[in-house]
């Protein structure tokens, strides 16, 4: 299984951080989307989005920036 991560910007019906489950096993390895847009958090972000691998190995850091009108330009 693969694990595909998203980001919904502000201004969008779909806010927040989601992940989409991926088992790329199928269809002669080209892969089929088993469930999409799960949401993790559903406040309005940034659209920049990152992850860190954790110091143990194992574990993901996933890293984004919440949306505040308070830093609007």
């Amino acid at each position: 299984m693969l694990y595909l991560f998203s980001i919904g910007i502000t201004g969008v019906s779909l806010s927040g951080l989601y992940y989409s489950i991926i088992n790329y096993k199928q269809k002669q390895d080209s892969g089929i989307v088993i469930q999409k847009f799960l949401p993790l958090l559903v406040d309005p972000a940034f659209d920049g989005f990152t992850s860190v691998k954790h110091a143990n190995g194992n574990d993901w850091w996933l890293i984004f920036q919440k949306w505040s009108p308070t830093l609007q330009d």
